[in-house]
């Protein structure tokens, strides 16, 4: 339904419930009331904005920064970008360094094993100085530890960055401006027993 046909449908109704509404205005002549004046609102009707669908916009956001700058929140989406192209970065970097420890353990227990068996020799080590094959070893144990935890912050910044995204989509659907709001209101007083209702209509285009 196009946002025209809306507005005359509610146009219609709004006009039919005026009209019964305020020729429904009535004053009592009669005793006055024993109770104050009182005055009623009431929503009769509110439509609003096309709302963000926040599962659609967290998955949009597996793209650096790309939920936060949809919502509008630039600042965010500098930050997790940033986060997220350094994190991508990171994973890259130490699996590189953990292929080539990994590399430089199996070069040098097998040269251990032809030569050698019975001792552990020293073998040079590109990276400098000499060590055994049980250090290289350690060295290996410590890239797959690094390249481990670049994965885990990884995980940690993306999860961050969806619930940020999901609060924020919650904040706009909730703060969003109704397009039809359709209100009446009454008051009472009871020194003349006199009610007065109105109905209010807003569109918004």
């Amino acid at each position: 339904m196009t946002i025209n046909n809306k507005i005359l449908i509610f146009c219609v109704t709004c006009v039919s419930i005026v009209y019964i509404l305020c020729n429904a205005n009535l004053v009592w002549a009669e005793n006055q009331a024993d109770s104050g004046d009182s005055v009623e609102i009431e929503e009769l009707y509110q439509e609003k904005d096309e709302q963000m669908y926040a599962p659609a916009i967290v998955a949009l956001d597996i793209l650096p920064g790309a939920g936060h700058f949809y919502t509008g929140h630039h600042y965010y989406g500098i930050v997790f970008a940033t986060l997220k192209i350094a994190g991508a970065y990171s994973i890259y970097y130490y699996w590189r360094y953990w292929d080539y420890r990994r590399s430089l353990y199996r070069s040098a227990r097998d040269a251990n094993r032809k030569l050698d068996p019975d001792h552990d020799l020293l073998l040079d080590d590109p990276d400098g100085g000499y060590k055994t094959v049980e250090e290289m070893k350690h060295e290996y144990d410590r890239a797959a530890h690094y390249f481990t935890l670049a994965v885990i912050g990884n995980v940690a910044v993306y999860v961050a960055s969806a619930l940020f995204t999901w609060m924020h989509v919650r904040e706009i659907n909730e703060k969003s401006i109704p397009v039809f709001d359709i209100q009446y209101s009454g008051a009472t007083f009871s020194d003349t027993w006199e009610h007065k209702c109105s109905v209010s209509l807003t569109i918004r285009i």
